[in-house]
């Protein structure tokens, strides 16, 4: 979207009435299921902080590199949620292991 402000079909007004332009970017499990969404808005030139009024009528169009980069860094992302996932499962296999052992009393 180049200008989200005159799409009306988002329904979302007031809520983003900054918000110039945005991209967006499913990030995928391994399984090939969106567990998250990371976006961008408000494309800047490099070097500005901050987005002022007086450019409101010119936004910063997100090129082909923009959602390329967004796209890695979302499997990046999909890689650290699986990391922290498998972590979790293997804490929750010792834990079980642990819960185990104590049952049967076999030395813990």
């Amino acid at each position: 979207m180049h200008d989200i402000r005159r799409e009306e079909d988002l329904g979302i007004g007031a809520v983003l009435s900054d918000t110039r332009n945005m991209i967006c970017c499913p990030v995928f499990d391994s399984k090939g299921n969106v567990i998250a969404v990371i976006n961008a808005t408000n494309k800047q030139d490099q070097g500005s902080a901050t987005f002022s009024e007086s450019d409101s009528s010119k936004p910063r169009e997100f090129l082909t590199n923009d959602i390329q980069a967004l796209q890695a860094l979302g499997t990046h992302v999909s890689v650290a949620l699986q990391n922290l996932e498998d972590m979790d499962d293997d804490n929750m296999s010792l834990a079980e292991t642990i819960k185990m052992l104590k049952e049967n009393k076999i030395g813990v």
